[in-house]
């Protein structure tokens, strides 16, 4: 991937043979290399003797705004590459992100249901609980204890004069 938008790059740098050099000051350079530094396209000396009242001709802001995107340079080219997998890369995470919220919602409805499920189930057994606390008392009660022993067991209070004393 690097490759592909790297070569390009490359390739031209290599064409128009830039060379890195120091930038020597004018007024340092002699007239031969002032001349040589002024055919290589630096200066235009004839331009900036105009009259006065005449438009300085403005190059354009842009030098691609007039290119065929991806067709007329390798910058172009390379960023019509870079443009595509741009958007690519946006719609997939829209798309991920879209996945991401159906997920959650998914999650929440069901996570919901079951808070509801086991509130019920709280309440069902707080119900059960009470009853049963009721029942245990009810149950447990002395009148009810002794009832139960002299009609079914056939128990009967010992008279003082049948009860002993046992030491140890």
């Amino acid at each position: 991937m690097l490759l592909v938008l790297l070569a390009p790059l490359v390739s031209r740098w290599l064409v128009h043979g830039h060379v890195v050099t120091s930038a020597a000051p004018v007024a340092a350079m002699d007239h031969a290399a002032h001349t040589q530094h002024a055919m290589e396209g630096h200066h235009d000396h004839h331009a900036m003797a105009m009259q006065h009242g005449e438009a300085t001709p403005k190059p354009p802001a842009d030098p691609h705004a007039d290119h065929e995107m991806g067709v007329d340079c390798d910058y172009c080219l390379i960023a019509a590459r870079l443009i595509t997998l741009l958007v690519a890369a946006l719609l997939l995470v829209c798309f991920a992100s879209a996945l991401g919220v159906v997920h959650i919602k998914y999650r929440e409805r069901r996570l919901v249901t079951e808070l509801s499920e086991l509130r019920e189930s709280r309440d069902r057994l707080d119900s059960e609980w009470s009853r049963l606390l009721l029942e245990e008392a009810t149950l447990t009660t002395h009148a009810r204890v002794e009832g139960k022993a002299r009609d079914e067991l056939g128990m009967v209070l010992p008279q003082p004069q049948e009860m002993a004393q046992v030491r140890r």
